[in-house]
């Protein structure tokens, strides 16, 4: 049997992929794996040592279990339907069990119908949905025995979303504080978030004008939260830099296909979500003259030219006053 693991989805490809071979090694197969990005072979190599894995007889078991990665991205359209109608007589040997499992999000409609047509398996995980990405959350909990508060909850699918590997490494990191239930307080103390949702409400009260509730904000996060204000200040900075890329993919939307794969223009859904808004209240023009007005206090503040405080109700003023 042949069975191909696609999709988007990290976190899930991996958990199938060892669900199958859990499942096969009840069985005590012979097993053998091959990594197609690792040994770059060229198809005659690749396929002569295939064929020599399936011929070959094992002294312990007649089963065989053979992992090969990335084989379908690997190779062309060409060379894979060739190795398909090739092994086609091998596929439904009982005996033989051969999984491909694709890092990238490999999606091909012929490879695809082969796979239909001679009733063989794949399995594409696709991206999860919000609500599923929450649903994950929950099981992850449940396996480790602990429970989040509602907040608790809602800032990680905000934060993580739609990082799966991400999310399950975070749950197991939390799992080892050894508390049965863990609310908003305390997963910021043990959780680094990518975005802090104060920052955000700091912004729009800026933007609509409110330095009341703008100050009220500053003086939680220092008083309450325990923020340094050299902190502080660098996730304003860090908010008005993003605020400047948005503002660039409204203006230009072309660039966010071009600049898809670079890591440092990529942002977060939720940080875009709560951004793009925001950013009709600038211009670009004023978002990167407060920008580097930020880095000017910043470096005054290292440099003991001003107190940290000060900086930050002068940033509060400016960027108040340029708002539309």
């Amino acid at each position: 049997m042949l069975y191909l693991i696609t999709g988007q989805d990290d976190f899930l490809k991996r958990q199938h992929l060892q669900e199958a071979l859990n499942f096969y090694f009840t069985q005590e197969p012979h097993y053998e794996t091959l990594d197609l990005e690792e040994e770059k072979l060229s198809f005659d190599e690749f396929y002569r040592k295939i064929n020599s894995l399936i011929k070959n007889q094992d002294l312990f078991s007649h089963k065989k279990l053979i992992l090969i990665k990335n084989f379908f991205s690997f190779f062309d359209e060409k060379s894979v339907i060739n190795f398909l109608k090739k092994i086609d007589p091998l596929a439904f040997q009982k005996s033989l069990m051969i999984i491909f499992f694709e890092k990238e999000d490999y999606k091909n409609k012929k490879v695809f119908d082969w796979f239909n047509e001679n009733k063989q398996k794949v399995k594409i995980c696709e991206k999860l949905t919000e609500q599923k990405f929450g649903d994950l959350i929950d099981k992850l909990t449940l396996k480790y025995h602990f429970t989040l508060s509602r907040e608790a909850k809602f800032l990680l699918v905000n934060a993580f979303y739609p990082e799966t590997i991400m999310i399950s490494e975070i749950i197991k990191k939390l799992s080892l504080i050894d508390k049965k239930f863990i609310d908003e307080k305390t997963l910021k103390e043990y959780v680094f978030l990518p975005y802090q949702p104060n920052i955000f409400n700091f912004l729009d009260y800026l933007a609509a004008g409110n330095l009341k509730k703008a100050y009220e904000i500053l003086e939680e996060m220092e008083q309450t939260e325990g923020y340094h204000p050299l902190y502080i200040l660098k996730m304003i900075t860090q908010e008005i830099r993003n605020l400047i890329i948005v503002k660039y993919f409204i203006q230009f939307p072309e660039l966010r296909k071009k600049t898809a794969k670079n890591k440092s223009l990529s942002l977060h859904p939720y940080v875009v979500k709560k951004l793009t808004p925001l950013s009709r209240r600038f211009s670009l023009e004023q978002l990167k003259k407060h920008y580097q007005m930020l880095i000017k206090y910043n470096k005054k503040i290292k440099e003991g030219l001003i107190d940290a405080n000060l900086s930050l109700e002068l940033i509060l003023l400016e960027i108040s006053d340029s708002a539309n």
